[in-house]
């Protein structure tokens, strides 16, 4: 793994893990000191970052963790619905017997304690 793509791996960790807030301003020296790189890695997975969405570069103001609108959040919110229920299935074809029998278990005592 190259210094950029190890630069573009952390940085983007921390936006997804929230670290980076959204809207927070990225400063190029604070990242490159803190990570103990040169400011070329930091400019290059910064650019990456911009081109697929992650940040935000506003020339003469600096670079900004993307925000999401509400219309980001609704389409997020309609994949999950589309995906969980493929998910769901496929995981309880999968599922060993042994584990099947202590989730019913446990779902007859949730069902008992109502």
């Amino acid at each position: 793994m190259t210094q950029s793509e190890a630069v573009y791996a952390h940085i983007k960790k921390a936006i997804t893990s929230l670290t980076f807030h959204p809207g927070q301003r990225l400063s190029e020296a604070r990242l490159a000191s803190q990570l103990g790189v040169g400011r070329s890695p930091i400019r290059s997975a910064l650019a990456r970052l911009a081109n697929e969405g992650w940040v935000r570069v506003l020339p003469q103001s600096g670079t900004f963790v993307s925000e999401l609108s509400l219309q980001d959040v609704l389409e997020l919110a309609v994949i999950r619905l589309l995906l969980e229920p493929h998910v769901a299935r496929l995981a309880a074809t999968r599922i060993p017997a042994d584990e099947l029998d202590t989730l019913r278990l446990l779902t007859d005592r949730l069902k008992k304690a109502d």
